[in-house]
């Protein structure tokens, strides 16, 4: 038998029976243990409106995004907002995050070694392979270099450079002085084809060797030279000027800036007088002890030779034999 058992006789309280249903005051109870408990009691249309309210409930509550109104520091074992979750990794102070690490430059870092890295500690060391360098190497005063406006390797201490181009030549550079090319045994001929005219000597505009002749002259124009007495000679230094009156007639009369050269005598004391005269010289009907003395040349007893250039350069007065 199934359902709730009713009777219509009168019931009388209290129900004491265990799992009696009866019905009082408009409500249902039941017995159970001993003691009396409400029953619900509702009509189908109630139930069905409960449950479909509690059932909007429900989906309500599933779609909302925060039903119970949580916080971080609600859920078990906690946890971090934003703020904390991006200062956690990005601080740049905190060690334990990423631009902290990435900031960081010094050996601590990593505890790298610098051959892990590929590199020489400040004690010293050797590559094995090709290094590039983008600028200079430095060492004190000094720096090596590679000079892209000039195309050559440099080395530099202080003022004074020494460079090597492609080629293979050399330079030599010093303070603001313009740089000049060294000569090696490659570019000899190329150096002496360049400079070699720098040092050539021009062809005399006259020319007097007395070692043992008074004969041995030669020069521009017509010109003698005389003696008062027998000319006498001493074996490798030239005509004895002493106690005779030598003299030169018409040897040299010009404007033309020129360089004396004359080798003297006094006893065994050569003298190599080399001297300018930048507007020319005049020596007609001269002797030559009055040459000597337009030379600034004291005591000489012999001569030996005077040659008369075009006026020398520097460069040409280096070939002279002295």
């Amino acid at each position: 038998m199934t359902g709730v058992q009713t009777c219509a006789l009168p019931i009388c309280f209290p129900v004491t029976i265990e799992g009696a249903v009866y019905a009082k005051s408009g409500k249902w109870y039941k017995i159970e243990g001993g003691v009396e408990k409400e029953i619900l009691s509702i009509n189908l249309a109630e139930y069905s409106s409960l449950i479909s309210t509690i059932n909007g409930l429900i989906t309500s509550h599933l779609s909302a995004d925060n039903p119970h109104n949580d916080t971080i520091g609600r859920l078990v074992g906690g946890g971090y907002e934003k703020p904390a979750v991006d200062d956690a990794f990005g601080s740049p102070t905190d060690p334990k995050t990423i631009v902290y690490h990435k900031a960081r430059v010094d050996v601590a870092a990593h505890g790298e070694t610098p051959k892990q890295i590929g590199t020489l500690p400040v004690t010293g060391g050797k590559f094995t392979g090709q290094i590039g360098f983008l600028s200079k190497l430095l060492n004190g005063g000094g720096y090596l270099q590679f000079n892209r406006g000039t195309g050559r390797t440099e080395l530099t201490v202080g003022t004074t450079t020494l460079s090597v181009d492609a080629t293979g030549n050399s330079f030599y550079l010093r303070a603001s002085h313009p740089d000049s090319l060294i000569m090696t045994e490659a570019n000899y001929p190329d150096m002496q084809i360049r400079a070699g005219f720098v040092f050539a000597l021009p062809v005399p505009m006259a020319s007097m060797h007395l070692v043992d002749d008074i004969n041995d002259l030669e020069g521009i124009g017509k010109w003698t030279v005389e003696t008062t007495s027998a000319p006498v000679f001493v074996a490798g230094r030239g005509l004895t000027i002493t106690g005779n009156n030598t003299k030169v007639y018409d040897l040299i009369n010009t404007t033309l800036p020129s360089t004396v050269v004359a080798i003297t005598y006094a006893g065994t004391v050569k003298t190599v007088t080399v001297k300018d005269y930048g507007t020319g010289i005049a020596w007609a009907n001269t002797s030559l002890a009055d040459i000597c003395t337009a030379l600034g040349l004291t005591g000489v007893t012999e001569f030996h030779s005077i040659v008369i250039y075009p006026m020398l350069s520097d460069y040409q007065k280096s070939m002279l034999v002295k």
